[in-house]
């Protein structure tokens, strides 16, 4: 049986639209049935990145209206999906540019006083892919989500991580129980 969200959002962050990464998120959403779902592709949307301009520190927006969208789904989900291979111990710089904007709502918090910037609560989940062995990267990578989630309201309920697959051939068992674990959760 598939667990039911209204709202969701994935936020992928892979090159490679059949790899191990992906293969994650198939396997995750085989376990979750979603009403309204929201891709952000971070390789296809180009996001700029934090200038610091100050903007929002003045205004409840950014000077760069490329997340607006966005910044759209993080108000109306329920969960937030975050799927990514671990580059140098952290995200790519794609889903990194994505996440170093989210400084528009810590400026709303501590500039505009608006605890929470964003009203609804919701939870998230991370998918991550890694070529080596070893969990550094994917503790860094949560380290960096907790920050934000504390400004936007979420909760970081479990993450799941597929190591060595620079010489993986088939995706082990085990993953899809540890998905399976991780969707009954939430």
């Amino acid at each position: 049986m598939k667990k039911e969200v209204n709202s969701a959002c994935i936020f992928f962050s892979s090159p490679h639209r059949e790899g191990h990464t992906h293969k994650l998120l198939d396997i995750f959403m085989e376990h979750v049935k979603v009403s309204e779902l929201g891709i952000v592709d971070c390789y296809e949307r180009n996001v700029n990145p934090c200038i610091d301009c100050g903007y929002c520190k003045v205004h409840r927006a950014c000077v760069f209206s490329d997340m607006d969208d966005i910044d759209r789904y993080l108000k109306k989900a329920d969960l937030l999906i975050f799927v990514s291979p671990v580059y140098n111990f952290s995200f790519p710089a794609p889903m990194k540019a994505v996440l170093d904007r989210m400084q528009r709502y810590f400026c709303a918090r501590f500039y505009g006083n608006l605890r929470p910037p964003i009203d609804k609560r919701k939870k998230a989940v991370l998918l991550a892919s890694c070529g080596s062995k070893g969990t550094f990267g994917i503790k860094i990578m949560e380290a960096q989500l907790n920050k934000i989630f504390t400004i936007i309201n979420c909760s970081l309920i479990g993450s799941v991580l597929l190591e060595g697959t620079d010489t993986l051939g088939e995706i082990p068992k085990n993953i899809e129980a540890n998905i399976k674990e991780l969707v009954n959760n939430f």
